[in-house]
């Protein structure tokens, strides 16, 4: 009895060590505001100890260089966090993020920096939107 006990035991510690050992993060958000050129990042990575288990680093491309890189001590929630990087760009910039797990995962994301809204919006204006005075 005493031996199927910490047979369960020694099973359940490794099972709980392969669920955190190198999880990747779930998902990396990005949105860039061409306005005030800052690129907002949201990591979603859930763990059970911020100290042990988190986002260690974020390093910032754009255009395949890389332009910024962050390290962490430690993940500020059990669920991600958010950080707004100063960055400028132009329309046609490809920027992309990869976070990297303490425990080994990471995650990329990527965004096409847009033209402006309303630079789009003249673009693809129908004759029939177009206001023509007489």
């Amino acid at each position: 009895m005493h031996k199927i006990k910490k047979g369960m035991l020694y099973i359940l510690v490794v099972f709980a060590w392969f669920s955190e050992a190198g999880a990747t993060p779930p998902d990396v958000a990005l949105n860039y505001d061409p306005g005030t050129q800052i690129l907002k990042i949201e990591v979603s990575h859930v763990t059970n100890n911020v100290r042990e288990h988190y986002i260690r680093r974020l390093v910032v491309y754009k255009n395949n260089q890389e332009v910024d890189s962050m390290i962490f001590p430690r993940q500020e929630t059990p669920t991600g966090f958010t950080r707004d990087v100063p960055l400028a760009a132009q329309p046609g910039d490809l920027i992309h993020v990869e976070a990297f797990c303490k425990e080994g995962g990471t995650k990329k994301a990527e965004i096409l920096v847009a033209e402006p809204q309303d630079v789009q919006e003249e673009q693809n204006a129908s004759p029939s939107k177009i206001f023509i005075p007489k």
